[in-house]
């Protein structure tokens, strides 16, 4: 189970040195409308940082940084991918 939060008016997030496999949940997905920056670094397990419709729901999304993942394939997770990229 994971734990849902809703910061709307959130516009830079910056997650490093955590050591997940996932960061967004399905249910994520209008909890970060007001988000303009995402900046992820060192995120060692991290396969996927999003799914097709987590980065439909970031409409204001204006810059985006991926550093030091070394176990990332894509940023964006495919469709039948078990694990995609749990906020």
């Amino acid at each position: 189970m994971f734990l849902q939060v809703s910061i709307p008016k959130l516009e830079w997030l910056e997650l490093s040195s955590i050591n997940i496999q996932k960061i967004w949940s399905d249910q994520s997905q209008h909890c970060f409308q007001n988000l303009l920056t995402l900046n992820v670094t060192d995120c060692g397990d991290l396969k996927y940082l999003l799914s097709f419709s987590m980065a439909g729901s970031l409409m204001n999304l204006q810059s985006l940084f991926v550093t030091a993942c070394e176990m990332m394939e894509d940023i964006f997770c495919p469709e039948h991918a078990e694990v995609c990229g749990v906020i």
